[in-house]
C-alpha cells in the first residue's frame, strides 16, 4: 500500500519543482534582460561623483570606483598679456609685430592703424603666441620698442578643466551603455526611449567638448594686446560714452539714408499709389452703379405690378353684374 501512494505522490513532487524552476528561470531572464535609462544616467553620474577632482594630485593618475581613469594632468595656466608701446613709425612697429608673430607660429586676431584729430597715428594690435612663447615674444618686442606700460596676468583652470573632464568622461560612459542598450533593445517603446536619451546624451557631450576645445585653445595660446602710438601723442581711450556716441551717429545716419531712399524713390512711390487710388475709385463706381440699377429695377417692377393691378380692378369693375337700381336708370 505504502508502495502505490509513493508512486501516486511522487510524479506530483516532480511536476510542481520543475514548474517552480522554469518560473524562477523566467523572471530572472525577465529582470536581466529589462533596462532603466534613469538608471543608466544616474550610474554614469555616480561615476563622475565617485572621485573629487580637489583632492586629487597635481601629477596623478587614479581610477574611480566604477572604473574611470583620471588623465595625468599638469597645472592648466591661462596667460595673456597687454603691452603700451612709443614708436616714431606706428605702421613699421606694427608690421615687425605681426613679423614676430608669425616667427612664434601665432596668428594675428585684428590689427588696425588710425589716426587722431591731432594727426597723429595710432595701432591696435590683438595677436596669439603659443604659450610656451610668450615671454621669448615679449621679450623681443621690449628689447627694440619702448615699452610704457606691460601687464600679464595668469589664471590658473586647473579645477574647472579636471571638472570639465571628469564630466566628458561620465556621459562617454553613459553614451556607450545606452548605445549597447539600444542595440539589445527588441521593444519599440524602449527603443525610442534610449534613443531619446542618447540624443539627449550626445547633445550635452558635444557642448562640453566645445567647451574643452576653447578652454584648450585659451591655454596652448596666450591672447596678447598691443597699442601702439608716437612719443608725445595722447592715448585713445575708448569708453562707455563714446560707444554711446557712436551709436547716436549710426541711428542718425540709419535716419537719414532712410528719408532719402524714399525721396529717391517717390515718383515710383507716387505712381503706385495713383494706380491704387484709380482702381479704387472704379471700384467704388462700378459698386454705385450696380446699387442704382437695382433700385431701379425694384422701382419699374414695383409700377408695372401696380399698373398690373389698377387693370384687374377695372376688368372686375366691368364685369360686376348691375344693381336693380342701375337697371331702372338704363331704362
Amino acid at each position: 500500500m505504502y508502495k502505490r501512494l509513493l508512486t501516486l505522490i511522487l510524479p506530483v513532487i516532480l511536476l510542481t519543482g520543475c514548474g517552480s524552476i522554469g518560473e524562477s528561470s523566467s523572471a530572472a531572464y525577465k529582470s536581466s534582460n529589462s533596462f532603466d535609462t534613469d538608471m543608466v544616467a544616474e550610474e554614469a553620474m555616480a561615476d563622475y561623483d565617485s572621485f573629487d577632482t580637489a583632492e586629487m594630485p597635481e601629477e596623478a593618475v587614479t581610477e574611480g570606483a566604477a572604473g574611470i581613469e583620471v588623465k595625468e594632468m599638469s597645472e592648466k595656466i591661462i596667460r595673456n598679456a597687454y603691452l603700451e608701446i612709443k614708436a616714431e613709425d606706428v605702421g613699421g612697429c606694427a608690421q615687425d609685430i605681426s613679423g614676430l608673430t608669425a616667427k612664434y607660429n601665432g596668428y594675428e586676431e585684428g590689427n588696425e592703424i588710425y589716426s587722431n584729430s591731432d594727426s597723429s597715428r595710432y595701432g591696435s594690435l590683438n595677436v596669439k603666441i603659443p604659450a610656451a612663447d610668450l615671454d621669448a615674444f615679449l621679450k623681443e618686442i621690449t628689447d627694440k620698442y619702448r615699452v610704457t606700460s606691460k601687464r600679464v596676468t595668469a589664471e590658473n583652470v586647473t579645477m574647472e578643466y579636471a571638472d570639465l573632464d571628469a564630466r566628458i568622461r561620465a556621459l562617454e560612459n553613459e553614451r556607450d551603455t545606452l548605445e549597447r542598450l539600444l542595440k539589445e533593445a527588441d521593444d519599440m517603446e524602449d527603443t525610442l526611449s534610449i534613443y531619446d536619451k542618447l540624443s539627449e546624451v550626445n547633445y550635452e557631450l558635444d557642448s562640453l567638448k566645445s567647451r574643452m576645445r576653447t578652454m584648450d585653445n585659451r591655454i596652448s595660446y596666450s591672447a596678447v594686446t598691443i597699442q601702439v602710438s608716437e612719443p608725445g601723442a595722447t592715448a585713445v581711450t575708448y569708453g562707455f560714452w563714446d560707444e554711446v556716441r557712436d551709436r547716436f551717429a549710426e541711428g542718425i545716419m540709419d535716419s537719414v539714408n532712410f528719408v532719402i531712399a524714399i525721396i529717391t524713390h517717390l515718383p515710383v512711390i507716387a505712381i503706385v499709389i495713383g494706380i491704387i487710388l484709380f482702381f479704387c475709385a472704379m471700384f467704388m463706381k462700378i459698386k454705385h452703379n450696380i446699387a442704382q440699377g437695382g433700385s431701379k429695377n425694384k422701382k419699374s417692377k414695383a409700377k408695372a405690378a401696380g399698373t398690373a393691378g389698377n387693370a384687374d380692378e377695372k376688368v372686375l369693375a366691368d364685369d360686376k353684374p348691375d344693381s336693380p337700381v342701375d337697371s331702372e336708370k338704363k331704362e
